[in-house]
C-alpha cells in the first residue's frame, strides 16, 4: 500500500511539473509574430519564432527563416548569421533557401557581389512558388545596392509572374518604374534596341523623360503607347502619375533673385556662380524670368533678402554662406521658396505651395558637400568588396568632418577602420605618417632591438600590416601628390580611394602621375567628355576660362543652380527621379537636401580616367 501511495506521488509531481505544450491547433501560431511585429517588437518576434521552430519540428527550417528575417529587419546581422547556421539543409530545397538567406545578410552587410553569386545558380527543380518569389525579390535588391538597374528591371519583371496578390504586384511595378527612372535617356534607348523583351517599359520611360515637361506631347505619346500595349500594367497607376507631374511639375517663377557674397573670402566664388548661373539662363529656351543680384553676407542675409521680395522676386537663390543659411531661418523670413547654395543641419521646415497642387519644401539646401562625397567613398569602397581601411587626413577641421562623415557611413554598413592617421597641414615630410600608419614603425624597431641583443648587423626587411585591404586619404592635389609615392616607397599593395579634392579639374599629367591608380569621385562637369564639349562648358571656358580655374567647380553649381529650379516639383513629387545635372546625379532627400551622386574614375599616367558611368 505504502508503495502504490509513493508512485502515485511522484506521477503527480511530474503531472504539475513545467511542460512544454504545442499551441491549439486552431490557432495560426504565425499571428503571434505577426502582432509582435506590428509593434515592431522585433527581438520578442525572433525570441517567439525560434520557440515555435522547438514546438513545430517539421516545420522549424519555416520558423528559423522567419527568425533569419526579422533580425535583419532589425538590423541585426549578427544575429541572423548565429540562426542561419543552425538551419539544417537536407536536401536541394533546404540548400536553396539557405543560400536567399545567406545572400540576404550579404545584401544588409553591404554586399552584393558575395550576394549575387550566392543567387548566380539557377533555383533547383521543384522549388516552391514562395521561395522562387523570395529569390527574384533578393536578386532585385543586390542589384538595386549594385546600381545596376536595368537588371532590377528584368527579374522584378519576372518576379510579377509569380505574384498573386494585386497589392504586391502594384508595388513591384512601382518598383520597376522607379528603377527605370535612374537610367537616363541614352541607356534606355540602347537597350530598347537590345532587349526587345522590355521594350514595352523602355518605351513607357522614354517618354516620360524626354517629355514630362511637354503636357501635350506627353498626351499624345502615351495615348498611341496604350494603344500598342492595352493590357500592359502599367496603364493605368503609372500612367496617370505621369500626367499628373507633366501638368504641374514646372516652377517657372518669373522674377528670381541671386543673393551671394561677392566681397570677402568667397568673392571669386560668387563670382563663378553667379557666371554659371547667367550662362545657364542666356542657354535657356523657354521664357526666361528676371534675374536680379544682390551682395548678401551671414550679417545682411535678412534685410536683402526681404528687400530681393519687395522688389517682386517670387524665388531667390542663395545664400551662400552656411552662417548666413542659419541667420535667414532663425529669423524667419523666408518668403517665397528659397534654393539655398550650401547645407546646414536644420529641421524639415514647413512647405509653400508652387503651385495650387504641389507643395514644395520652403528651404532646399544644395552645396558641394565634401562630407557627402566622403560618404559615398565609403558606399564604394564597400560595394568594391573592402572592409577594413586605414584613413589619412590633414590635421584640421576639414580633415576631421571628412573622418566623421566617412566612418559614420564606412562602419554603418559594416566596415571597420583599423586606425586613423592625422599629418599636419604644415608638414613637407609625409614618411613619418605613412610609415606609422603601415605599422612600419614597428618593423624597424623589431629589427634594431634584434641587432642590439645578437650585436650583428642584421639585414631587416621591413613587413607591413596586413589587417586592412584599403586607404581613405582625404588630400588636396599637392598633399596628396607627395603622400601616394610614400606607400609605393614602402610596396604598400594596397587600393586608396579619395574625394574629389584630390583632383582640381585642371589636366596636369606630369606632375598627377605620381597619382597614378588613385580612384577619387568628382562630378560630371570635370569628368564627363560628352559636357567637356558641349556649347554651355565651352563657351564658359572661352569667356572665363574656367577650365584653368581653380573655382572651376562653382561655375557648375552655378548652371545646376538655375536648372534645377524647374525640375524641383518632379523631384519632390517622384522620389524615384533624378536630375542629371553637371555637378553629379542630383535628388531631393527627405531632410529638403539636394543630394548628389558622382562620376568615378582612376588616375592612368596622370589623367582620371572614367571607370565608371554615374547613370
Amino acid at each position: 500500500m505504502r508503495l502504490i501511495i509513493i508512485i502515485f506521488s511522484f506521477l503527480t509531481l511530474v503531472a504539475c511539473g513545467p511542460e512544454i505544450t504545442k499551441t491549439d491547433q486552431t490557432v495560426d501560431p504565425d499571428a503571434s509574430i505577426a502582432k509582435l511585429l506590428e509593434v515592431k517588437e522585433y527581438q520578442l518576434a525572433a525570441e517567439e519564432s525560434l520557440k515555435l521552430s522547438k514546438l513545430y519540428p517539421d516545420q522549424a527550417i519555416h520558423y528559423q527563416q522567419s527568425a533569419v528575417e526579422i533580425y535583419l529587419q532589425a538590423g541585426d546581422i549578427y544575429a541572423a548569421s548565429a540562426i542561419l547556421e543552425d538551419i539544417r539543409t537536407d536536401n536541394d530545397v533546404d540548400r536553396f533557401l539557405y543560400r536567399i538567406l545567406e545572400a540576404k545578410i550579404a545584401i544588409h552587410g553591404k554586399d552584393p557581389v558575395k550576394a549575387l553569386t550566392l543567387l548566380n545558380s539557377n533555383p533547383p527543380t521543384g522549388a516552391p512558388e514562395n521561395l522562387l518569389i523570395r529569390y527574384y525579390e533578393t536578386r532585385s535588391q543586390a542589384y538595386e545596392t549594385q546600381r545596376n538597374f536595368i537588371e532590377v528591371v528584368r527579374n522584378r519583371i519576372t518576379l510579377s509572374q509569380l505574384l498573386k496578390s494585386q497589392d504586391e504586384l502594384t508595388q513591384n511595378y512601382t518598383k520597376i518604374w522607379a528603377a527605370l527612372n535612374k537610367l537616363n535617356l541614352t541607356a534606355l534607348q540602347q537597350y530598347r534596341s537590345s532587349m526587345p523583351e522590355l521594350a514595352s517599359w523602355l518605351e513607357l520611360a522614354i517618354i516620360n523623360q524626354s517629355m514630362i515637361f511637354k503636357p501635350e506631347s506627353l498626351q499624345l505619346s502615351i495615348s498611341m503607347w496604350q494603344e500598342q500595349y492595352p493590357d500592359h500594367p502599367a496603364r493605368e497607376a503609372i500612367v496617370r502619375q505621369m500626367l499628373t507631374s507633366a501638368t504641374r511639375g514646372n516652377i517657372r517663377p518669373d522674377h528670381i533673385a541671386l543673393c551671394l557674397p561677392f566681397s570677402g573670402p568667397l568673392g571669386m566664388a560668387s563670382q563663378a556662380i553667379r557666371e554659371g548661373f547667367l550662362a545657364a539662363w542666356f542657354a535657356a529656351n523657354d521664357n526666361k524670368p528676371i534675374i536680379n543680384i544682390y551682395d548678401s553676407d551671414a550679417v545682411n542675409i535678412n534685410s536683402v533678402y526681404l528687400q530681393a521680395v519687395e522688389n517682386g522676386a517670387n524665388f531667390v537663390v542663395g545664400p551662400l554662406e552656411k552662417n548666413a543659411i542659419a541667420n535667414l531661418v532663425t529669423s524667419s523670413s523666408l518668403k517665397v521658396t528659397t534654393l539655398a547654395l550650401n547645407q546646414v543641419d536644420t529641421p524639415m521646415l514647413e512647405t509653400l505651395p508652387a503651385d495650387q497642387d504641389a507643395p514644395m519644401p520652403r528651404l532646399i539646401q544644395f552645396g558641394l558637400s565634401s562630407e557627402d562625397e566622403a560618404r559615398e567613398v565609403a558606399d564604394r569602397a564597400r560595394l568594391d568588396g573592402h572592409k577594413r581601411a586605414l584613413v589619412i587626413t590633414p590635421d584640421n577641421d576639414k580633415g576631421q568632418r571628412l573622418f566623421e562623415a566617412f566612418r559614420s557611413q564606412w562602419e554603418g554598413s559594416g566596415g571597420k577602420i583599423m586606425e586613423q592617421i592625422k599629418y599636419p597641414e604644415s608638414t613637407e615630410e609625409y614618411k613619418t605618417w605613412v610609415k606609422s600608419l603601415l605599422n612600419a614603425n614597428s618593423s624597424d624597431q623589431r629589427v634594431a632591438e634584434l641587432r642590439t641583443r645578437l650585436n650583428r648587423n642584421i639585414r631587416g626587411e621591413t613587413r607591413l600590416r596586413s589587417d586592412a585591404d584599403m586607404v581613405f586619404m582625404a588630400a588636396t592635389p599637392v598633399s596628396a601628390r607627395r603622400i601616394v609615392p610614400e606607400f609605393r616607397f614602402y610596396q604598400a599593395r594596397i587600393p586608396i580611394y579619395s574625394t574629389s579634392d584630390i583632383f582640381s579639374g585642371v589636366h596636369n599629367p606630369q606632375q598627377d602621375k605620381d597619382l597614378d591608380n588613385v580612384i577619387f569621385n568628382h562630378m560630371p562637369w570635370v569628368l564627363d567628355p560628352e559636357i567637356q564639349q558641349s556649347f554651355l562648358q565651352q563657351s564658359i571656358n572661352k569667356h572665363w576660362s574656367a577650365d584653368k580655374s581653380a573655382y572651376r567647380h562653382f561655375y557648375a553649381l552655378g548652371i545646376d543652380a538655375y536648372q534645377l529650379i524647374s525640375n524641383l516639383i518632379r523631384l519632390a513629387t517622384q522620389n524615384s527621379v533624378t536630375y542629371r545635372g553637371v555637378t553629379g546625379e542630383l535628388f531631393l532627400a527627405e531632410n529638403g537636401h539636394i543630394q548628389r551622386r558622382l562620376m568615378w574614375a582612376k588616375f592612368s599616367q596622370g589623367t582620371p580616367v572614367v571607370i565608371d558611368q554615374m547613370f
